[in-house]
């Protein structure tokens, strides 16, 4: 006689766990609880929770206590290390420089991401040892939040020269710039895809910089970049015929890009504007694209408007400039921090843009977050 199985039932079909286990919010304690439900529940709960722990306890690396609770799960219980995607290290002035290292030396052979705010040099033995992994390919250090950081552009950069070759996306925020102990030794370059810049001067810097400081990595094979901050730039020395995605402020860098026909790969434009200040460069910058262009979106990062910005001379210019792109006509983004203003208000600003239906225009608000999320999605679909 011929064994009647029993239908499968739909707790256990693991295709049905994990997508329903998509929908969980990873820092709400859920997972934990699901991971208790049963055992075909166990491995894709554990798999989400320990994929991003930083989303998960965001507290891993507030104090020494929860910090070293992370490293003795990950180092008592070794099989759930090739789980961790992303290592993130944030409010590091609370963590010792022992224990972060700990973490650092733990062998995780699946790491693709990984973000720490260094804070002290005692922090640098850890760092280098994590930025070796071979499976890391994003990369960010994060100086802007302690002024007294021993980090100093592009000096500190030299010791990084063990750093993962696979390493293709780097995001740096830093406010201190010298060519003092500055004497790299070079090696074989690390060519980057994408970088995402913070950049904050705290005086005047006399000794301009070439894309020769961003040594050990190597940025002639650019495909996206964005530059956020005060900090000038090198432009002219970008590889202007391989960019596809660009993300700056028109006006606020020296010698920046100013002719979009200079750069025939470009798809993506992000342009930030502060509209208390002036919308010409913006206007001036859009004028530049010729018919046939390859861009197909337009993003438009306005901030937060308050009464003054909208006070401001310049929108006419503005909507006028959206409504003139050369073809084919790219969609158009409007972006905003945290508030959308009223729609009869920026119907008043942009009435051309807004009364348009082709190409259909997107209003949406945003925060660091958001946008930092953003980025990376954006530059991983250039993997």
């Amino acid at each position: 006689m011929a064994m009647v199985r029993s239908p499968q039932r739909a707790l256990e079909i693991v295709e049905l766990i994990e997508r329903c286990l998509d929908f969980v919010d990873p820092g709400s304690g859920d997972l934990t609880s699901c991971a208790l439900v049963a055992r075909p529940w166990l491995y894709p709960s554990q798999s989400r929770l320990f994929r991003a722990p930083s989303l998960t306890n965001i507290l891993i690396s507030v104090n020494d206590r929860t910090a070293l609770e992370f490293h003795d799960s990950l180092f008592h219980s070794p099989h759930l290390l090739p789980l961790v995607r992303e290592l993130s290290f944030i409010f590091m002035l609370h963590l010792s420089s022992d224990i972060f290292t700990k973490i650092c030396r733990l062998d995780f052979p699946n790491l693709e991401s990984f973000s720490v705010e260094p804070t002290h040099e005692r922090l640098w033995e850890g760092l280098r040892q994590l930025s070796s992994t071979k499976t890391i390919h994003f990369f960010c250090l994060d100086y802007m939040q302690e002024p007294h950081s021993s980090f100093m552009f592009p000096a500190s950069m030299a010791g990084l020269s063990n750093c993962s070759r696979a390493i293709e996306h780097l995001d740096l925020f830093v406010t201190r710039w010298s060519l003092e102990g500055y004497n790299p030794n070079p090696t074989a370059p690390i060519y980057l895809t994408s970088i995402r810049l913070g950049l904050q001067w705290n005086s005047f810097t006399p000794t301009p910089f070439t894309l020769s400081a961003f040594y050990p990595f190597n940025l002639s094979k650019l495909r996206a970049i964005s530059v956020m901050g005060q900090g000038s730039f090198p432009w002219n020395s970008l590889p202007k015929g391989r960019l596809e995605l660009l993300s700056f402020t028109p006006g606020k860098h020296q010698e920046e890009i100013t002719d979009l026909s200079l750069l025939p790969k470009l798809s993506m434009l992000r342009a930030s504007t502060d509209p208390s200040i002036d919308l010409l460069p913006i206007c001036q910058l859009l004028a530049t694209m010729k018919p046939g262009h390859q861009i197909h979106t337009i993003i438009l990062f306005l901030g937060r408007l308050e009464g003054f910005e909208m006070q401001s001379p310049g929108w006419d210019k503005l909507d006028l400039a959206l409504t003139s792109l050369a073809s084919p006509a790219p969609a158009i983004e409007l972006e905003f921090h945290k508030a959308i203003p009223p729609m009869e208000t920026l119907s008043g600003l942009l009435p051309k843009v807004l009364s348009q239906t082709t190409p259909k225009v997107r209003i949406f608000r945003s925060s660091y977050q958001i946008e930092q999320r953003w980025w990376k999605e954006q530059v991983q679909k250039l993997l």
